[in-house]
């Protein structure tokens, strides 16, 4: 490399380390370089080298600057010839600058940085004025390289799990109070309602009339049923006349065996429909004490479903009957309860209106098929010793209580996230001799409540676990714990 060549290096190295551009360590000028002469003079083609990237410098031979001259740049404070001047960067667009002593105007890069001083040449400053330019480096302000800085601990609140191994699984479940017996009566035979004795919520005896259809239908078809059977009767009654004058002519030899056979089945037939007839009218006069609607048992009247002057058909329900005796709660559970109710050790039954009284209960009864709608199982639990207290429609809780299967932990709802379908995870502080990381644990779900779930998996009552914010927790991320009780502004 030339003296000039040098000079050039040096003299563009300095005012990039000078002037804060970019680190020494971290940009330099290439020893690649390319020399040429030109009609207007030697040309240097430099290359740049910085932390991200490269950029080509071209540096042509010009003419000196005055003392007084300047050349200003966007980023640096004015750069000063001095009484010698030399060649300039080359290559950017132009502004105007003071002019020369020796003559034209500079027309100086917008976005120059470097200035490098060599000796005078004898070319004239007018008739290169056109290119006389500071360049270069017009992208230098991106090229300082900084560090990324460390990112701090995140704030988590955490707390203990809550071991429950060897104490009751408790569940609660709403009902309502029942009659073990509920039925829909209603009328055998179809008419009108003409009265109705009872109201809804009545306690009736067995025998009580409960309400009355028009009974006109049911007599005329009585009378009906009565006239038929005295004409069958009457069909009979010659049939076997005719029958036994046959027998006797028969006896006599006037007639032969054909006519007497046939006299013989006209009985029979007479006498079937006889029979016909009197079971029509036996059915008739039933049917005429199916126009009084009474109750079977003891009970009580829950629902009325009809009215007087309502038309009902056979078997319309008309009224809603509870009958004494057992009292029982239906509940509908949810399918992750029906294990824990199967399981149960102990069914107790608290009234809302008589809280602080319990009553034993047992299972009388479990659909094994869920409601279509509310995807719940429907079951009984019978009162073993209900009391006075226990009234139809109560609403009741059923406590069941049965011991835990497996350890488990008790932990609040939001300390549960999932990495996946079906992957229900907690996140666990670990301890190291960086600070605390957070690490993925996996847990099975046993039971939700209100603001707290169930779950089991590898636990204990030692570990800490994230109760809040685990949605924006990645494996080994340093954090910063707080304990739940601690009263800090997060």
């Amino acid at each position: 490399m030339s003296s000039t060549s040098r000079a050039i290096t040096t003299a563009v190295t300095k005012v990039l380390t000078r002037r804060g551009l970019c680190r020494k360590a971290q940009c330099g000028i290439l020893g690649r370089r390319k020399t040429r002469i030109s009609a207007r003079g030697r040309v240097w083609l430099f290359v740049a080298e910085f932390h991200y990237h490269t950029v080509p410098i071209r540096i042509e031979e010009g003419h000196a600057l005055s003392a007084s001259g300047q050349i200003y740049s966007r980023h640096l404070a004015p750069l000063k010839t001095g009484d010698r001047g030399g060649p300039i960067l080359y290559g950017a667009p132009r502004i105007p600058t003071p002019p020369f002593s020796t003559g034209g105007n500079n027309h100086a890069a917008r976005s120059s940085k470097l200035l490098a001083k060599f000796p005078r040449t004898n070319q004239s400053c007018y008739r290169h004025r056109h290119r006389l330019a500071l360049a270069a480096l017009f992208v230098l302000t991106a090229c300082t390289h900084s560090e990324s800085p460390v990112p701090r601990p995140r704030p988590v609140v955490v707390e203990a799990p809550q071991a429950l191994s060897g104490l009751s699984d408790v569940q609660i479940l709403p009902g309502s109070i029942h009659a073990r017996v509920e039925v829909d009566l209603a009328f055998r035979i179809a008419g009108k309602i003409a009265a109705r004795h009872v109201d809804m919520g009545a306690h009736v005896e067995p025998g009580t009339v409960l309400a009355v259809l028009d009974p006109e239908d049911a007599r005329l078809n009585l009378a009906a049923a009565r006239a038929t059977v005295a004409a069958a009767e009457a069909d009979l009654g010659l049939a076997r006349a005719e029958e036994q004058r046959y027998r006797e002519l028969r006896a006599g030899g006037f007639v032969g065996q054909s006519p007497l056979d046939l006299r013989m089945n006209t009985t029979r037939l007479a006498q079937a429909r006889r029979d016909q007839t009197q079971a029509a009218y036996s059915l008739a006069d039933n049917q005429s004490h199916y126009t009084s609607l009474t109750a079977d048992a003891a009970g009580v009247v829950t629902q009325i479903l009809a009215e007087p002057g309502n038309v009902v058909t056979a078997g319309q329900p008309v009224v809603r009957f509870a009958a004494d005796g057992e009292r029982e709660v239906h509940v509908s559970v949810p399918e992750g309860h029906l294990d824990l109710l199967r399981q149960a050790e102990r069914l107790e039954v608290e009234l809302l209106s008589n809280p602080g009284q319990r009553y034993q209960g047992k299972i009388r009864d479990l659909d094994p098929q869920a409601d279509r709608a509310t995807r719940t199982h429907r079951a009984r639990i019978t009162l073993l010793a209900p009391d006075e207290h226990v009234e139809l429609g109560a609403t009741a809780s059923v406590i069941v209580s049965a011991a835990a299967s497996r350890d488990s932990f008790r932990l609040p709802a939001s300390a549960v996230g999932s990495l996946g379908p079906e992957r229900p995870t907690v996140w666990r502080i670990v301890r190291g001799a960086e600070g605390e990381t957070v690490e993925a644990v996996a847990v099975e779900v046993l039971r939700y409540f209100d603001d707290a779930v169930l779950v089991s998996g590898p636990l204990s009552v030692d570990d800490r676990v994230v109760s809040a914010g685990v949605h924006r927790l990645v494996a080994g991320m340093a954090v910063q714990t707080i304990e739940r009780s601690a009263k800090v502004a997060l």
